[in-house]
């Protein structure tokens, strides 16, 4: 079978078309000026490729190289990975973080003013006695750099009328926005960019009631307040989420990497 290197090309296009999508999106993602783009792997080697991608970012002066050994550099670094992480002596390269693709974040519950925010979205809290607002708290933005083995740790609370019961699970919602048109974190869950990753459950019932704190609203009503926080760990490989209430870890998740 003959094929000639249009047709050849045709094939190729539409992947050649989704690496360049993610090259500049990553170089547009970064706050720092990006020097270089390094090809690996199998199709890193590839010079039509090489060319397309130097032709794409050449206006940004932006170096594309293809390092030696390029077909096994994926399974060499695993390799030393591996090797680092039972003797200290094998790290020859360390990372010290990476720049977030998209935006994480929790559609929290702030308080509402009336010149800053949508008056349509407000909702009264009875235990506080003022208007709330929920709007994307996002703890990691776009291009910000996130360390590994560095825990983040957000505080939130939960209330419940003592009349109602006690809690016997949590549950929250962890989002992620891709923002592909780099218009900015939305601020609400609402928000066509906005996709659930993961949800947090806690299951809270083999705590004793009397353990849980008490606490009258302004309405007068005893409340149920929890007090709990989310702590967010990023990996080499994946991110773990995990909801702690009185030093306990009472549920966790794991999700992509940023």
């Amino acid at each position: 079978m003959t094929l000639a290197g249009t047709e050849v090309r045709a094939i190729f296009e539409p992947v050649l078309k989704e690496v360049l999508r993610l090259v500049t999106g990553q170089i547009n993602a970064t706050e720092k000026p990006v020097k270089a783009v390094i090809l690996v792997g199998g199709f890193g080697q590839n010079a039509y490729l090489r060319d397309t991608i130097r032709h794409e970012v050449k206006s940004s002066k932006i170096e594309v190289y293809q390092c030696p050994n390029g077909w096994t550099a994926v399974v060499r670094g695993a390799l030393m990975k591996g090797l680092a992480s039972t003797s200290p002596a094998f790290a020859t390269v360390g990372i010290n973080g990476r720049a977030a693709r998209k935006h994480y974040g929790l559609n929290v519950g702030m308080k509402y003013f009336d010149l800053e925010h949508d008056h349509t979205k407000k909702v009264w809290d009875a235990y506080f006695g003022f208007y709330r607002i929920y709007m994307m708290d996002w703890f990691i933005e776009k291009g910000s750099l996130v360390k590994e083995d560095d825990p983040l740790r957000l505080s939130y609370c939960r209330k419940r009328l003592v009349s109602r019961g006690p809690f016997t699970t949590i549950s929250t919602a962890i989002y992620f926005s891709s923002d592909p048109q780099n218009s900015g974190a939305p601020k609400y869950v609402e928000d066509e960019s906005v996709t659930q990753l993961v949800k947090v459950q806690a299951d809270l019932s083999r705590i004793p009631v009397n353990n849980i704190p008490q606490s009258k609203g302004a309405d007068g009503k005893i409340y149920y307040k929890v007090d709990y926080a989310i702590q967010v760990t990023y990996m080499s490989a994946y991110t773990a989420y995990e909801l702690i209430y009185g030093g306990v870890n009472y549920g966790h998740v794991t999700s992509e990497y940023v």
